[in-house]
């Protein structure tokens, strides 16, 4: 979705851990992932594709919450723009092999917002219903700096406004691939507006772009142009714009065409001037300035018809080529289009809410216990390690909590970690209470993360951003040995190597007698 062939116009994009990012307001596109989750309950077997839908939302939400960032999510309007609805009708007619009557309307996924709006603003996130595209209201925020970033696959967002865009983010690993505006125009000198000439040639949502001309081409184009322009002259945009009234590309096309029909004229083997090579060496070249032989490497340039059509073409032969394609069509360029990406809608302008709030349990639990079958208790245990995390990272807005010890090191997913005991929120009513002698002399074996929701393992380098004086207690602390156990020593391991290589001697030994 978005810029035909953008992504790969611009490359990997800089991959960050998500911790990395801990503080940062990120605007998701809710709608895609409500889309992706839909094309992926097909493979799944024995489950709705509203679970489904709803799994999906909850685990990637509170992903997001635990390393840190916090969310603001924005859905599809009930209306898409008028401008996508030759599209919408081709994606209906490839998925459903069927049109729509009228495809710009989305109110049959009315239903589906609402169950995702309900559970994510039980969860304390806000959410955002968009007049229009998604995207567009997530770069908006971020253009704006209401938020930091967007998370999205859709590279129209740029295109929009968008200076941040995370996408591919794995929560498995707990990463994203980070693309910046101030990257694209650094590194391939492209502006917004270049961007919206790359949705105008190659295609986007919006158009199926130029025939013949992809993301590639119309990079190496914009270019070309920039070579072209003069100072104080138009963008490459306007340009484009006015393609169809431009006298001067008028000019250079009839210069092509001539320079087409014309033949061009012996030029000699060694200077490349007009002129015979023999001639050359006995009279001299007048362009080189000598009377005899001629210059390998001539001090001007050949001033014949021929050669003065090639210099003053080739610079626009991409430009001309790329034109003569485009105004095939004659609703070229699409002006709805540029309107729809750099024009501001109204309903944009007003306040929006992007602050982060404790979830409404008693919504939490209905909406929970209706989509999961989870009751009061299992929700705690779901959130308490979330809160906790947001704690760390200091996005939870509330602070009457910390931890109370750390139990002992771990490694958890390859990730070194605490295990952490953690101070009894005081609105958790649910949550089983352990007996106080249990809860004082609390220790490594005694600690059970499965039985007490309130133990919990965090990464060791969050941990110790935010404690480090319990860091320093811990890792000063001598370590216990278990009774009974032997210390394991040099001697112990010469001791196992001798015993283990005269094992082997003994059975190579006995397999010679036998033979």
């Amino acid at each position: 979705m978005g810029v035909t062939g953008l992504w790969d116009l611009l490359g990997g994009g800089e991959e960050l851990e998500l911790t990395d990012c801990s503080g940062e307001t990120w605007a998701v596109d809710l709608t895609a992932w409500m889309v992706h989750a839909h094309a992926a309950s097909f493979k799944a077997k024995g489950v709705s594709g509203e679970y489904v839908m709803m799994i999906t939302v909850l685990h990637r939400a509170l992903g997001l919450m635990k390393c840190g960032i916090r969310p603001v999510f924005v859905m599809d309007g009930q209306f898409a723009p008028a401008i996508k609805e030759d599209t919408l009708q081709h994606r209906s007619l490839k998925m459903k092999d069927c049109t729509k009557e009228n495809p710009t309307d989305r109110s049959s996924m009315s239903h589906a917002n609402i169950k995702c709006q309900r559970l994510l603003e039980s969860l304390g996130l806000p959410v955002i219903a968009s007049m229009g595209e998604a995207e567009k209201t997530c770069a908006y925020l971020n253009q704006k700096g209401i938020v930091d970033a967007c998370l999205s696959d859709d590279s129209d967002a740029f295109l929009y406004g968008a200076k941040t865009i995370y996408r591919r983010f794995n929560l498995d690993q707990k990463t994203a691939e980070c693309y910046r505006m101030c990257d694209i125009e650094s590194s391939l000198n492209l502006q917004r507006s270049d961007l919206v000439v790359l949705g105008l040639l190659s295609g986007c949502d919006y158009s199926k772009g130029v025939e013949g001309i992809g993301a590639k081409k119309a990079y190496n184009l914009i270019c070309s142009m920039k070579e072209n322009q003069q100072a104080g002259q138009e963008d490459v945009l306007s340009r484009i714009v006015n393609w169809r009234s431009n006298e001067e590309l008028e000019k250079m096309v009839e210069k092509q065409r001539l320079l087409m029909e014309l033949k061009k004229p012996a030029h000699c083997s060694i200077c490349r001037h007009q002129g015979d090579k023999q001639h050359h060496l006995s009279s001299g070249c007048s362009i080189c300035g000598t009377k005899l032989l001629c210059l390998p490497e001539p001090r001007r340039d050949c001033s014949c018809l021929y050669h003065q059509l090639v210099s003053e073409v080739t610079p626009y032969k991409l430009e001309l080529d790329a034109r003569r394609r485009a105004l095939k069509n004659a609703d070229f360029p699409d002006k709805k289009l540029m309107e729809e990406f750099l024009n501001e809608d109204s309903e944009l302008g007003h306040d929006f809410c992007v602050q982060l709030s404790l979830p409404d349990w008693e919504r939490l639990a209905e909406a929970l216990g209706q989509h999961f079958n989870m009751n009061h208790e299992q929700m705690m245990k779901k959130m308490i390690p979330v809160l906790a995390h947001m704690h760390l990272h200091d996005t939870l807005p509330y602070t009457n909590t910390s931890p109370k010890q750390i139990l002992k090191s771990c490694i958890r997913k390859r990730v070194p970690c605490y295990q952490i005991h953690w101070q009894r929120f005081d609105f958790d009513k649910w949550s089983p209470v352990p007996s106080p002698q249990v809860d004082l002399q609390l220790t490594p074996k005694a600690a059970d993360s499965k039985a007490d929701p309130y133990i919990i393992d965090v990464s060791r380098t969050v941990f110790s951003k935010r404690y480090p004086e319990m860091v320093t207690l811990f890792d000063s602390t001598p370590v216990k040995r278990k009774r009974g156990r032997i210390p394991f020593t040099p001697s112990c391991r010469e001791q196992k190597e001798e015993s283990t290589g005269a094992k082997k001697k003994l059975i190579f030994n006995e397999g010679e007698s036998v033979n």
